[in-house]
């Protein structure tokens, strides 16, 4: 028998696009009486019932007042029946095979803390990308990256087992952002390998508009500074990092140069957003070393 699953999903905003993500989960072909669908309303002041597809059997709806996804991640653990825990987010829409070759993937792998899923990105008008949406396509949500080279995936698409869950503990609530990259490291620590799969699919929206993009850009520099935090990390090595990304062009680069970039005039529009996004990166930066207060909220 297969084994059977919880999808912890917590939601927040748009939910419009919480529907499109449970009528994927609907077509799922994975069996519907081995897998359920946990979704925490993390104090979102939305009438949920009104946007749910009709015939679901294996939803739970959950609530929690305390703001932030690691709170609400660990409500869903919570109440979550499977040896199986898969981890995505409101906004985005799995593949028909995405339990399956998730649950494929992690339970034929050796030795396997978490497998890590493929995230692609897709954009408002296919035909007419924004620059953003064209810099995020390039840029955003490389979990083969994340994975291999850096030791964490997004929760967008993680698959685990319970046992590992249990084993390292639940969700940093006292980490704002970037908690999924601090848990996973949590389970690399432990001697368990973090596998990608290419065939356990998720689709994201690119972020649209520069507004979006400057909030993600927070935030990531906040990542930084809250996991320091934790580790203890001193003043001087924020400095260096600030030094650092003054010199470091690599990723600009790579952006600029990607092959799924159509002819130069994309790259030239990719070019100008990579570079707000570096100076905007450093401006935040050298904000945060003054003292500042992160500018990003859940």
């Amino acid at each position: 028998m297969q084994p059977f699953v919880s999808v912890i999903i917590p939601f927040k905003y748009q939910p419009h696009q919480l529907s499109m993500c449970l009528e994927a989960l609907q077509k799922q072909t994975y069996p519907s009486k081995r897998f359920e669908i946990i979704v925490v309303d993390n104090d979102s002041n939305v009438m949920i019932d009104e946007y749910l597809p009709t015939g679901f059997k294996n939803l739970i709806i959950e609530s929690e007042k305390r703001k932030g996804p690691s709170a609400a991640r660990n409500k869903g653990l919570q109440i979550a029946r499977g040896e199986i825990i898969a981890f995505t987010d409101s906004d985005c829409v799995p593949a028909e095979l995405w339990l399956e070759n998730g649950v494929k993937a992690l339970t034929n792998s050796e030795n396997c803390g978490l497998i890590g899923g493929k995230v692609v990105l897709t954009f408002k008008d296919p035909i007419k990308p924004t620059a953003v949406e064209l810099y995020e396509s390039v840029t955003a949500f490389n979990q083969k990256k994340y994975i291999r080279e850096m030791n964490f995936g997004v929760t967008a698409n993680l698959l685990t087992f319970r046992k590992i869950v249990t084993e390292v503990g639940d969700f940093d609530v006292q980490i704002d952002c970037g908690e999924d990259q601090e848990w996973c490291h949590r389970i690399y620590a432990k001697g368990y390998n973090l596998i990608f799969s290419e065939d356990a699919v998720i689709s994201h929206p690119a972020r649209y508009s520069r507004k979006e993009l400057d909030k993600k850009t927070k935030r990531l520099v906040g990542v930084i500074y809250q996991l320091g935090e934790k580790y203890g990390h001193s003043y001087f090595s924020y400095m260096k990092g600030l030094v650092f990304e003054f010199f470091k062009w690599k990723d600009t680069y790579n952006a600029i140069s990607n092959n799924r970039l159509n002819g130069g005039l994309q790259r030239f529009w990719v070019a100008l957003v990579a570079i707000e996004v570096k100076f905007m990166r450093i401006r935040e930066r050298a904000r945060l070393l003054l003292g500042a207060k992160a500018s990003w909220h859940y």
